[in-house]
């Protein structure tokens, strides 16, 4: 992430704007970070390629002994149900009431909307392993 933060630095996209705790920093876009950042969402295409090795993983878990396959998927139910808590904890937070903050929300539902669905799909998998180990 530093060396991020250098390059976009050095291109004039941001500056540093203060400090933060524990050393940290804090930056802030100028002007032309601004048009960079407007033109890159109205000009470039977002890549759609997502690596989820936890989900590559559920192709192999035919090589685990059904309890290790078992404990797998529980690990992933418990995982997305402390996702999905976080999320709702930020959700429950203060309505967003300008256009920043209401875009913010538009993001915090998608990740509540992914963490639902990991959550139950988990809890269905499981389901269904235990339905074939017995």
């Amino acid at each position: 992430m530093y060396p991020e933060l250098a390059k976009l630095q050095e291109a004039g996209l941001i500056r540093e704007s203060g400090a933060a705790p524990r050393g940290g920093r804090v930056y802030a876009l100028t002007d032309a970070g601004l048009d960079e950042v407007r033109r890159w969402l109205r000009e470039t295409e977002p890549s759609r390629t997502v690596r989820d090795e936890a989900a590559l993983r559920l192709f192999f878990l035919w090589l685990l002994e059904p309890a290790e396959a078992e404990a797998y998927l529980r690990t992933e139910a418990e995982r997305a149900r402390a996702t999905l808590g976080q999320f709702e904890r930020i959700a429950a937070q203060e309505d967003p009431d300008n256009p920043k903050t209401r875009a913010y929300r538009v993001a915090l539902e998608l990740g509540l909307h992914a963490a639902r669905a990991r959550l139950e799909w988990a809890e269905s998998a499981l389901t269904a392993s235990g339905r074939r180990s017995r």
